[in-house]
């Protein structure tokens, strides 16, 4: 056996350790001490006669622990995610999974997408790909979607009339530009999923067609962006809000301000904003958000921000991994930072989500511990509701955050939920926009026709 493959993973592990160290605290004697009792650890496992598969397994937890012990973003990629990452695109259908309960369920629908066209609805359970079942199988289900661009998939979805719908659907090429734009009435619908090398010269082209145009209303949709380019960002945020000067970065050397030099657009300030965000927006995302509202240039409409501020740097490894290390953080312009906290909407709008696998079957009160208390913690999140952690306790955050919705709902307050309490406020819920596709994209253009220059 070649010992010096087999020895390769875990010798990874100790570099990894090493540059953590040296990057991380100047207490350089402990890490080497540290390392020692990594050393013990890697002879008694190998001692124990594991197979090269076994032990790059090891390796890779080993490492991926080390990445999130930290607590800021930080995280390893192995080299077969590396490898995956760098595959070409794969034929999409626009849908993001998630687990709820033992099922898998649609979390959103990327617009205009083949899933979109299809019919698929959010909050439907994913039961079976082309004939195979998925069950909670989430890395399976993703793999069979995922084909040739033009090819057809079948899928099998239980929605909320609980009867199985069969829909074929044709994959299609993930688009290399993130941003599209179009007129409803006369207001422009400017969608950005992600930032790209293009997408300042995007932004400037849209806005001066705009401006040319004559419109004055815009609404910019951040719910599908989890970030991207910073330094994009940076520039698309001083563009919209004419501003060059849109936050701070600080890191171990201090604070560096986040500006632009570039040419800016004439005329911009005549343009009204609406931001439509919810729980995927993120990162260079928020800063965008954060900019546009500090600059008093926009109203924001949707849910809760996800809360990322942190900034990470690719360290590649030589197994061909990837220590994906936070370096520094993101700021507002007033010095805040939105991290773990998120950016709040100036007004809120619920997102379209069913609360699949939410049957309560027992009274909660204060001090209730279960799966459903879990359920309902994640839903109430989904539905801009933040209710603290989700660790499956009804504490005093969950309450106040049921009662925040039925207030919203109309619904009286309580200190006990009994089952049909609980059912009543998600149907009122579901019927409140039941027959609107996008209420928070509705609500943004009602209030730029309220709001004056």
């Amino acid at each position: 056996m070649n010992h010096h493959g087999k020895y390769m993973p875990l010798v990874t592990m100790v570099v990894l350790v090493i540059l953590l160290g040296a990057i991380i605290t100047p207490a350089y004697s402990f890490v080497i001490d540290e390392v020692g009792v990594i050393g013990q650890a890697i002879r008694l496992v190998s001692s124990m006669g594991l197979t090269d598969a076994s032990l790059r397994q090891i390796s890779t937890a080993a490492l991926k622990g080390i990445a999130s012990s930290l607590g800021d973003g930080t995280r390893y990629l192995s080299p077969e995610e590396v490898t995956l990452l760098l595959q070409p695109e794969k034929g999409l259908i626009g849908v993001r999974l998630g687990i709820d309960g033992d099922v898998i369920v649609i979390r959103d629908i990327v617009p205009d997408s083949p899933a979109y066209h299809a019919g698929l609805r959010v909050g439907s359970a994913l039961i079976a790909v082309d004939g195979v079942q998925v069950g909670y199988d989430i890395d399976l289900a993703l793999q069979m979607l995922r084909g040739e661009p033009s090819s057809s998939v079948s899928v099998q979805v239980l929605g909320q009339s609980k009867a199985v719908q069969t829909v074929v659907i044709q994959r299609a090429q993930k688009s290399k530009s993130q941003m599209e734009w179009e007129m409803l009435g006369d207001t422009a619908i400017i969608t950005i999923r992600g930032f790209t090398d293009q997408s300042t010269e995007e932004v400037r082209s849209i806005i001066d067609a705009l401006l040319s145009l004559g419109v004055s209303k815009c609404v910019i949709d951040l719910r599908l962006n989890s970030g991207g380019d910073l330094d994009i960002a940076v520039e698309i945020a001083a563009l919209l809000t004419g501003k060059r000067h849109v936050g701070y970065y600080t890191d171990r050397q201090g604070r560096e301000p986040l500006s632009y030099e570039g040419p800016m657009i004439p005329r911009v300030a005549t343009l009204r904003y609406a931001i439509l965000i919810g729980h995927r927006t993120a990162s260079a995302a928020e800063l965008l958000v954060a900019a546009l509202a500090d600059a008093r240039a926009a109203l924001l409409v949707g849910t809760t921000t996800y809360g990322k501020a942190t900034v990470q740097r690719d360290y590649h490894l030589h197994n061909g991994g990837i220590l994906s290390l936070t370096i520094g953080r993101l700021h507002r312009v007033s010095g805040d930072s939105w991290h773990a906290i998120g950016l709040v909407p100036v007004e809120y709008v619920p997102p379209s989500i069913q609360p699949y696998g939410l049957i309560p079957h027992r009274p909660m009160v204060l001090g209730t511990v279960g799966l459903d208390v879990l359920r309902l913690q994640r839903w109430l999140t989904e539905s801009g509701y933040h209710g603290g952690i989700w660790d499956g306790v009804m504490g005093e955050q969950t309450v106040n955050a049921v009662n925040r919705l039925r207030h919203d709902l109309g619904l009286s307050q309580l200190r006990e939920f009994a089952p049909q309490d609980i059912l009543t406020m998600t149907e009122a819920q579901r019927l409140l926009w039941e027959d609107v596709s996008d209420p928070a994209l509705i609500r943004a253009i009602q209030l730029l026709g309220t709001t004056s220059e």
